[in-house]
């Protein structure tokens, strides 16, 4: 859950948002009982905040080089 706040923060807040929506799914299904499903939801969410902070830093390079450029 904090990997997935941390990048919907600091990164690119619309993967964020599923991130953050995938780890809450992990952690009802594990109070649930529904541990490989919870295992799934949490594996999901963990690629979901990567891919968002790699989307950040690859925006924020971006954005860096257009503004140098100028």
């Amino acid at each position: 859950m904090g990997l997935s706040i941390f990048a919907c923060l600091c990164f690119f807040w619309p993967v964020g948002i599923f991130a953050i929506i995938k780890s809450l799914e992990a952690r009802n299904r594990h109070m649930a009982g529904d541990y490989s499903g919870a295992l799934t939801s949490a594996q999901t969410a963990r690629y979901l905040a990567w891919g968002a902070i790699l989307c950040g830093v690859i925006l924020y390079v971006i954005i860096i080089a257009v503004e140098s450029a100028k």
